[in-house]
C-alpha cells in the first residue's frame, strides 16, 4: 500500500535550503523535488527534501538547480544498496 504525508516545499524547514549547484531554493524551484521525497516516503523511504537534495547533489543529479527525474530508477536501486 502506497501511504505518504504531504511535504511543501515551501517548509520552513527547508525553504532557503539551495537546490542542488545552484543558487536557486527548494522553496523557490523545489517542487520536482518535494514531489520525488512524497514517492520515496509512500514506497517505505524515510526522507526530507534536504536528505533527497544532499544525495542527489553528491550523485550529480543536478545541472544548475534542474533535477533530473528521469534518473529516479536509479535513485532507488542506489537507495537500496546503501
Amino acid at each position: 500500500m502506497f501511504v505518504t504525508k504531504n511535504l511543501y516545499q515551501n517548509d520552513e524547514t527547508w525553504k532557503q535550503t539551495p537546490l542542488g549547484n545552484s543558487s536557486e531554493t527548494i522553496g523557490g524551484w523545489g517542487c520536482l523535488l518535494t514531489s520525488v521525497t512524497m514517492m520515496l516516503n509512500g514506497i517505505g523511504y524515510s526522507e526530507t527534501p534536504v536528505t533527497v537534495n544532499e544525495k542527489n547533489e553528491k550523485g550529480w543529479r543536478f545541472s544548475r538547480g534542474v533535477f533530473y527525474s528521469e534518473r529516479a530508477a536509479v535513485y532507488l536501486a542506489e537507495l537500496r544498496l546503501s
